[in-house]
């Protein structure tokens, strides 16, 4: 009979729970992959309307601190080194579509700015 110390008991467990959440995310990966994708892509379209609509060279989105939002790219590598990827694809189908639809009402408020 194989004997168990606290840390095999620990480790069986960490990685089974962590078993369960993935194979729990694994059924909703494309509808979350769908939301994010498609909100970046809806999101990218309008931003690129509107700094269109403004000629200026004006962004819709300004980075800080010297960083532009697709610096955030960056940090995909370490997240998947961590596991943090099943995280990070249900905070995109989130994040993503509140940023289509920001986007999309800047470019309504331009728009109705535009015509009064």
């Amino acid at each position: 009979m194989p004997t168990t110390t606290p840390a095999t008991r620990w480790s069986t467990r960490s990685s089974s729970s962590q078993s369960a959440s993935a194979c729990a995310t694994a059924g909703y990966a494309i509808v979350l992959g769908v939301l994010g994708g498609g909100g970046i892509v809806v999101s990218n379209i309008l931003s690129e309307a509107f700094e269109r609509r403004l000629a200026s060279g004006k962004r819709i989105y300004n980075g800080g601190g010297g960083f532009d939002f697709d610096d955030l790219l960056y940090l995909l590598g370490p997240a998947a080194w961590l596991g943090w990827l099943a995280p990070i694809l249900v905070g995109a189908s989130i994040g993503a579509p509140v940023m289509a639809l920001i986007s999309w009402l800047k470019l309504h408020k331009l728009s109705a700015d535009r015509t009064t």
